[in-house]
């Protein structure tokens, strides 16, 4: 039953993060058809209600239209005007009041889909930081356990390089015996021969 959980939540963080990245360039696609810059919107919105503050403006397409949409709160009143301007020509293509209970209901679908990407981004997190974990980590291997392990590797380099250099110890010491004893039969053939040539 677990598995079958976090299967679905892995198969829908992944659906919804295919989504989010169509969507973000998706806007960036927007951005470049886009004739009216942001500020030349702003500007048009500005002259029809100058006493307005421009509380939110976004880029998007809109029944096959691709416009730039404004809310805009006017002083002592509750309702916003939400606005469009076609930002190919630069035109008020739609005006529309907005009340609060629609506010509401609108802030209540940004938030959750705030949320869904706060959750999106940090599966990506964790995913990130599953693939950079160390792999003595992920065999389930505490840091003693790592720490002992390389210590234990470094001993036994260590001992073989202690060995080798005991091996090549012994050889110069062999080969020195060896030159002693050639040196003791150099010196007992000479003396042989001095014996021999006094007699």
């Amino acid at each position: 039953m677990k598995i079958k959980t976090i299967i679905c939540s892995v198969l829908t963080i992944g659906l919804l993060a295919g989504g989010l990245t169509t969507t973000v360039l998706a806007k960036e696609d927007l951005a470049a058809k886009a004739k009216i810059t942001k500020a030349q919107a702003q500007k048009t919105i500005q002259k029809l209600w100058k006493k307005g503050k421009i509380q939110q403006c976004e880029l998007e397409e809109e029944n096959g239209k691709l416009i730039w949409s404004f809310d805009v709160a006017m002083p002592g009143e509750k309702d916003i005007i939400e606005a469009q301007v076609d930002a190919v020509t630069g035109k008020v293509i739609s005006v529309a009041i907005e009340t609060p209970a629609e506010q509401a209901k609108e802030a209540k679908a940004d938030a959750k889909e705030a949320k869904g990407k706060k959750q999106i981004k940090k599966a990506d997190k964790e995913e990130d930081e599953d693939r950079d974990v160390n792999p003595a980590k992920k065999e389930g291997k505490s840091k003693k356990q790592i720490k002992k392990a390389d210590k234990e590797e470094e001993d036994d380099k260590d001992a073989k390089d202690s060995k080798k250099e005991g091996k090549e110890k012994k050889e110069i010491k062999e080969s020195k015996k060896g030159e002693k004893k050639d040196k003791k039969e150099n010196k007992k053939d000479k003396e042989e021969e001095e014996d021999d040539d006094k007699k």
